[in-house]
């Protein structure tokens, strides 16, 4: 689980990062982007959103969820380059489900370096 001060979590949040209308996309996930950050010194922050068009079981959508927060954290310590906006929602398909953990993380992985390449 991610700490409070690292998660998007009201309303308001979503809906800025989602008015940007800055996103990348792969056959697995869909990444929106925030602003860029102003500095360094600003903390970025992170959603997990499985619809459930992706499944209706909640222990399903709960095991991808976990699966891409592990798979940021990751990521994330093996390059903090990919901390460049104030705000990130990683949004999964239905090809999650029968998904590999290695497969996760190489997506997200494909996306946040998209994102930089359009977006930097």
């Amino acid at each position: 689980m991610l700490a409070k001060r690292y998660r998007l979590r009201k309303n308001i949040e979503f809906v800025a990062t989602y008015a940007q209308k800055k996103y990348v996309s792969n056959k697995y996930l869909t990444l929106n982007l925030g602003k860029p950050k102003p500095h360094n010194d600003f903390i970025s922050k992170v959603a997990f959103v499985v619809s459930k068009k992706v499944d209706k079981r909640a222990v399903v959508r709960n095991k991808i969820k976990r699966r891409m927060r592990e798979a940021y954290k990751i990521l994330i310590k093996d390059n903090p380059n990919y901390q460049k906006w104030i705000s990130l929602i990683f949004s999964s398909k239905t090809e999650f489900i029968n998904a590999d953990f290695e497969t996760v993380k190489a997506q997200m992985k494909h996306a946040l370096e998209k994102a930089i390449a359009k977006y930097d």
